[in-house]
């Protein structure tokens, strides 16, 4: 069980996260509730909400892109006795002392601490107790530790705990770490989530099979994905039947030689087109809800993006939603990205380290990510950047699938040599930045992989 981290530092977290449970459990006031606006964080809002509503708390819920000093400014005016910042402000601790230092505030977060903490502060990090944020425990996972000293509901919710693993890019290679790790046996052994061997598509169980495969994104299928027709013609040659007594398939009512025969097709026809085969076949985890982890993950950052963060929050919390029809709309926003991106490959900046897409308007800044995610993983030895407008200022998303660049560290550091702002995971980072500096930011990145990877 600890065999990735120490003990002692597991129970020194569990420790700060019983302090800010019991700060909640005396608090008789108003809590204003913040919390980053992807999976992650959607899924920790979804957890307090739960324990909230089942204490008798009174609270209302802020979900935000960006904490900088307007939005700490808007927030801190709220009427409000407690604050309670959940996957965002360790990174932003000098901008939230400015407005809270005289505030009761609690900070859960699992990203990279920078700044001061102050008299009064209620700060569990994971990096405070020498814990890997970025590969033991995400945002979610560490509001869980703390959900379950506030309300034995809590234990309901810790495959939402494990679902803000997933969207923040912890589940790797059909594997998780440390806490997470431990996060996910407990919602096994609950009966929360259920494990089983298969294709990974969105809507293994609740979508019909030829639409599964069809709308995929990830995995990308070269000449499957986006083609109807193409998957039709597949199936049809396999012999796969796509209704039963009327009723559509779903992957999940596949037999065990059906569901071997069309995964030994999707790999072949992958592996001729010269792609990574290894993210068509794997682990699969069933949630309570119908949802497949990694499919709830993508929903709920589906509905962050299209600014509709309060959808995901139902979603989780089983309550009426439009986040399937989100879904659909985020997809379409993808499809129509990738087609850009195919015919305009060869206009893009490549260099040794990375590879350059500035796309201006041509793709929304709320697409620009899931973009950037599908051509890292075809791109696994570069370093993907992808520039979009959003409003006055350019949106940068990057991403590291397989590289060993610290992109928190490249997309901070960067922005702010250009008058912006930037961070996030190590594999997994973006900035905002003013329009007209992407050449200078580009040239800021490559002279810091020029350093990094130098071998003088």
């Amino acid at each position: 069980m600890f065999s990735e981290i120490p003990k002692q530092d597991f129970l020194a977290l569990k420790e700060r996260a019983s302090l800010a449970a019991e700060k909640v459990r005396s608090e008789d006031g108003n809590i204003c509730l913040v919390s980053h606006y992807d999976a992650d964080g959607i899924s920790a809002a979804a957890i307090l909400h739960r324990c909230f509503d089942t204490a008798g708390k009174s609270f209302e819920v802020n979900f935000i892109r960006q904490l900088d000093a307007d939005a700490a400014k808007q927030l801190s005016e709220k009427d409000a006795s407690l604050w309670i910042f959940t996957d965002i402000g360790s990174g932003q601790l000098d901008i939230l002392k400015n407005y809270f230092s005289d505030k009761k505030i609690i900070v859960l977060d699992h990203h990279p601490v920078y700044g001061s903490e102050w008299t009064g502060l209620v700060h569990v990090n994971p990096f405070l107790e020498d814990i890997d944020g970025m590969k033991h425990i995400s945002g979610a996972g560490v509001v869980y530790l703390v959900a379950r000293g506030i309300s034995s509901s809590a234990r309901s919710m810790v495959e939402f705990a494990v679902a803000g693993a997933c969207g923040d890019m912890q589940y790797v290679n059909g594997t998780m770490h440390g806490i997470n790790r431990i996060l996910l046996e407990d919602a096994e052994v609950s009966g929360r989530i259920k494990v089983e061997i298969g294709l990974l598509f969105f809507g293994r169980y609740t979508r019909p099979i030829h639409k599964a495969i069809a709308n995929s994104m990830d995995p990308y299928i070269t000449g499957i994905t986006g083609n109807a027709h193409a998957v039709l013609r597949l199936l049809s040659s396999l012999n796969i039947s796509l209704k039963d007594d009327g009723r559509w398939r779903t992957l999940s009512d596949l037999s065990y030689d059906e569901e071997k025969k069309l995964a030994t097709a999707l790999v072949i026809e992958e592996a001729f087109s010269g792609n990574d085969t290894g993210s068509i076949i794997g682990k699969n985890f069933r949630l309570e809800n119908g949802f497949e982890l990694k499919e709830l993950a993508s929903a709920l950052n589906a509905c962050g993006r299209l600014e509709e963060p309060l959808e995901g929050m139902k979603l989780c919390l089983g309550l009426p939603n439009s986040a399937e029809k989100l879904i659909r709309e985020h997809k379409r926003s993808i499809a129509k990205a990738l087609s850009w991106v195919s015919e305009n490959m060869h206009k893009f900046q490549r260099t040794k380290s990375a590879l350059y897409i500035v796309a201006g308007d041509n793709i929304p800044g709320n697409t620009i990510g899931t973009i950037v995610s599908i051509l890292s993983k075809r791109n696994s030895q570069l370093i993907v950047f992808g520039f979009a407008n959003i409003k006055e200022a350019v949106k940068v998303s990057a991403r590291a699938d397989g590289s060993a660049a610290d992109l928190n560290q490249i997309a901070r550091e960067s922005a702010e040599k250009v008058g912006g702002t930037g961070g996030g995971h190590r594999s997994a980072a973006g900035s905002k930045i003013p329009k007209g500096s992407e050449k200078k930011y580009i040239d800021v990145c490559e002279n810091m992989f020029e350093k990094e990877f130098s071998f003088s």
